[in-house]
């Protein structure tokens, strides 16, 4: 019998602590996991504005037999006030919240109604200078070719047609001297 000389004297394979304290353990070792179900349970009623919830959870639960013949093998007899702590039950949680005020909804607070149409025209025209930031086409196309492409200072030439648009816009008119 030399297998099981290093067993407690009660039978072989038998958990030695009372069923109480099995149970106590357990119990410990389960609460966390019920308020975290409970948690998630909740998260549509408690954040009901959202279009969609997306959930990737892991199982939440356990075999009771795991925490007993751990808590069994590490101590052989053991009281469940004792040991609490002892396999902590840890969860995270990161809740990442993304609203994306664009330049568009400040100005159409902030601005004034004039502003507003002026914005609008900068907008439709590119500013006389659709390729300024690099890349695209005056159609609006992906292209990073500008080969043929005059620029001076910085603006497209012969885009007579864009500064006849711009200048017939309220505000955009050249001022008197």
């Amino acid at each position: 019998m030399l297998v099981f000389s290093c067993l407690p004297r009660s039978s072989p394979g038998r958990y030695p602590p009372a069923n109480e304290e099995l149970i106590a353990a357990n119990d410990d070792y389960t609460a966390p996991e019920t308020a975290l179900q409970a948690q998630i349970d909740r998260i549509e009623n408690d954040y009901p504005d959202y279009d969609e919830y997306r959930y990737d959870l892991d199982p939440i639960g356990h075999d009771p037999h795991q925490p007993a013949s751990y808590l069994t093998a590490l101590l052989q007899y053991f009281k469940a006030d004792k040991v609490q702590g002892e396999f902590p039950y840890d969860y995270y949680i990161l809740n990442v919240s993304l609203t994306n005020v664009t330049v568009n909804t400040v100005a159409n607070s902030l601005l004034t109604a004039e502003q507003l149409e002026m914005d609008n025209i900068y907008l439709q025209t590119k500013g006389s200078k659709p390729l300024l930031f690099g890349g695209g086409s005056i159609d609006g196309s992906p292209s990073t070719d500008l080969s043929g492409v005059e620029f001076v200072d910085g603006e497209q030439q012969d885009n007579q047609n864009t500064v006849d648009i711009a200048l017939s816009q309220v505000g955009n008119r050249p001022t008197s001297d």
